[in-house]
């Protein structure tokens, strides 16, 4: 199924939103954006719990914690400034 989405993008030149008939519509995106956003900021919330309560001190977790939040803040700044270009 893959190969033939790549097929189709690269071969065909046409966009995503020629295969699903999706307008865009930044408001819509802004509103599904945040609702990704709550769910992430829940999730790292049990993580954090659980990354201080159940293991041990050290800078691996550190490490984690920090490769995980500066992954997610990069992810979401980057939907945002996508979304401010459409």
């Amino acid at each position: 199924m893959a190969g033939v989405l790549c097929y189709y993008f690269l071969y065909m030149n046409l966009d995503i939103s020629s295969l699903f008939n999706i307008t865009s519509n930044s408001q819509i995106l802004v509103g599904i954006l945040s609702v990704v956003f709550a769910i992430f900021v829940l999730v790292s919330i049990v993580l954090y719990y659980h990354w201080r309560t159940y293991t041990e001190k050290g800078k691996m977790i550190i490490l984690i914690e920090f490769v995980y939040l500066t992954g997610g803040a990069l992810l979401f700044s980057s939907a945002l400034v996508l979304i401010s270009v459409m």
